[in-house]
C-alpha cells in the first residue's frame, strides 16, 4: 500500500504518454492511515512495566539501565515531545512544575523554539518526580543525557529505544505514544487538574 502512490503516478504517465489505456491502479478508494489518531495509549500499568523492561538484562543497558528507565517513566507521565525531552534542563523542572521553552530539531540538531514557538508549563506527577531520583547530574545542565554524556537526538536514541519496544513486545511502537499516554493519564486525573494546567 506504501507504494501505491508512485505505482499510480507512473501508470499515469504511461496513459498519458499512450503506452496504455487504462490505470488500473487508480480509484481504487484503500482506505488511509489515520496515523497517530489510531493510537491506542498506554495504561499507567503498561507505561511502567514498559520502563521496567530497561531493566531487564536482554536489553544489556547495563549501568545505564536505570536512568534509562526513569526517562521513559518521566516520557510517560508527562508527555512532553521527543525534542523537548531532549533538550530539557534540570532548572526546568520545580517541584511539580515543568517549564517547556525550547526543543532539539530532528532536522538541524539544534536547540530551538519548540514547535509551536511558545513556552508552556506543565505538570510533573509524583511519580515523575520520584522517577527523576534515579538521574544523576549531567554535565552543562541537561536532565537526560545518552551513556556517552551526549545530548540525545532522534538517531542516537533509536537505537535504545527500538531495543526496549522489542524486548517489551511491542516492536513498532512509536516513542510519540509516550506523549498520548501522558494526555490520557492527565483527563484520568480530572478536571481540576487539566484547568491548573491550563492557567499556567
Amino acid at each position: 500500500k506504501q507504494a501505491l502512490p508512485a505505482v499510480r503516478a507512473m501508470f499515469t504517465d504511461a496513459v498519458n504518454d499512450g503506452l496504455c489505456q487504462v490505470n488500473p491502479f487508480s480509484n481504487l478508494r484503500l482506505p488511509g492511515s489515520r496515523g497517530r489518531k489510531d493510537l491506542v495509549a498506554l495504561t499507567e500499568k503498561q507505561l511502567v512495566a514498559l520502563a521496567d523492561t530497561a531493566l531487564d538484562p536482554a536489553c544489556e543497558f547495563g549501568d545505564f539501565a536505570i536512568e534509562y528507565r526513569a526517562m521513559i517513566l518521566f516520557a510517560g507521565y508527562v508527555g512532553l515531545r521527543p525534542g523537548e525531552l531532549f533538550a530539557l534542563r534540570r532548572d526546568d523542572i520545580q517541584g511539580q512544575l515543568c517549564v517547556i521553552e525550547r526543543a532539539l530539531s530532528s532536522k538541524t540538531r539544534q536547540v530551538g523554539p519548540t514547535k509551536t514557538g511558545r513556552s508552556r508549563t506543565v505538570i510533573v506527577p509524583p511519580a515523575a518526580q520520584d522517577a527523576l531520583l534515579d538521574v544523576p547530574p549531567h554535565p552543562g545542565g541537561l536532565l537526560f543525557m545518552s551513556p556517552r554524556e551526549r545530548q540525545w537526538n532522534q538517531t542516537s536514541h533509536y537505537g535504545y529505544w527500538k531495543t526496549l519496544r522489542t524486548q517489551a513486545k511491542r516492536p513498532g511502537m512509536d516513542f510519540y505514544e509516550m506523549r498520548h499516554a501522558a494526555a490520557t493519564m492527565l483527563l484520568e486525573r480530572g478536571p481540576k487538574v487539566i484547568a491548573a494546567v491550563e492557567k499556567m
